[in-house]
């Protein structure tokens, strides 16, 4: 990769277009990586509570208190998104009445 020069307080990295452009594929790979997740997969609470901008106990909060759908295994929750998104969906308070 290119060359690095460190002064006091900043790093200056200079890199060829080669480099560059290895870098953008890696980025855009990850990011592609991470939307292309599919909705009908198990996934756990944590990535369910990142993906609605809340905590996870809020998101174990929904499941325990208002019948959220999700799956105990041992002691976690395991959630398929697409189903929990609809649940939300058909949840949320209705707005301007």
């Amino acid at each position: 990769m290119g060359a690095a020069e460190k002064t006091d307080e900043t790093m200056l990295v200079t890199l060829t277009r080669g480099d560059l452009k290895a870098l953008v594929v890696e980025a855009t790979m990850q990011a592609v990586k991470q939307v292309s997740k599919p909705l009908t997969a198990w996934t756990d609470v944590a990535t369910v509570a990142e993906h609605f901008v809340v905590s996870p106990q809020t998101i174990k909060n929904w499941i325990v208190k208002h019948g959220a759908p999700a799956r105990r295994v041992d002691k976690e929750y395991r959630i398929k998104l697409a189903e929990f998104e609809a649940w939300y969906d058909a949840h949320q308070p209705q707005r301007g009445r």
